[in-house]
């Protein structure tokens, strides 16, 4: 993204220079960086160190009046019959979540919906499929394909957004106790492996009273579409006088940013 002043038939005076981007950085087209050097003044993504912070999902507080009761949260807890579902397309990813799943199956139960199992059934919100989550399944697993700072998609949220009746159980590089609520999902990240996650899951499970408790606590919550990130571009734009340069792109974008797992045993 370029910002400056045309001054000829094919010539602009640039003032500021933006690099944009709205998806998982460890995976982008390997560029020249080199060429990029002493370039870019501000960077606009979805990690939180980004000049302009751009979040696709903001989180909100459901008016306790249309939460259930809390016998209604127990009955729920009480008639679910299955442990966790697993809805995925992509079956060789960087966090090898693939290889840890296999080893949670080896102490639990988990179902494979998509090109990576043998279950099939629609994700869309109202779908039978949707159903048949909140109604039987205690866990849903909500893992990312890489393991990158900041990096979380609509795997987390979308259960919020369904309003599913099942917890989330989380596993990537997003700092999730740092920037969600507490108390209604389960981080693969607090554990050191798959089989003591498993344990813990195996424990909830069996625990109606703490399960449904963890189902009202997720049930506060509500997904809001963040569109407030070119509003706050525009701001900064007249507000933000100070002269910066990013002196290597690539370090500030690859760096350190993500990671191999070290829980897959």
């Amino acid at each position: 993204m370029v910002l400056g002043q045309r001054t000829g038939a094919t010539m602009y005076f640039v003032s500021l220079v933006i690099v944009l981007i709205v998806d998982l950085m460890c995976s982008l087209p390997q560029f020249p960086y080199d060429r990029w050097k002493n370039v870019f003044n501000w960077t606009f993504t979805y990690r939180t160190d980004s000049d302009i912070f751009a979040p696709s999902t903001l989180l909100a507080w459901r008016h306790h009046s249309l939460l259930l009761t809390d016998a209604q949260y127990l009955e729920l807890a009480r008639n679910k019959t299955k442990m966790a579902a697993w809805f995925v397309s992509n079956c060789d990813t960087p966090s090898q979540r693939e290889q840890y799943v296999q080893v949670l199956q080896k102490y639990i139960e988990v179902d494979i919906y998509g090109k990576c199992g043998n279950l099939s059934c629609p994700r869309s919100a109202g779908s039978d499929c949707e159903s048949l989550l909140g109604k039987s399944y205690k866990f849903y697993l909500s893992f990312e394909n890489s393991l990158c700072l900041d990096y979380v998609t609509e795997k987390v949220f979308q259960r919020l957004a369904t309003r599913s009746h099942v917890i989330p159980v989380v596993r990537g590089g997003f700092n999730y106790t740092k920037y969600l609520p507490s108390g209604w999902f389960v981080n693969a990240a607090d554990f050191p492996n798959a089989r003591e996650l498993a344990v813990y899951l195996k424990g909830l499970g069996n625990d109606p009273q703490k399960y449904a408790a963890m189902l009202k606590e997720k049930d506060k919550l509500v997904t809001l579409g963040y569109k407030n990130d070119y509003c706050d571009f525009c701001e900064k734009l007249h507000t933000d006088q100070r002269t910066k340069i990013i002196s290597d792109i690539k370090e500030w974008s690859h760096k350190a940013t993500c990671y191999s797992p070290i829980d897959v045993t």
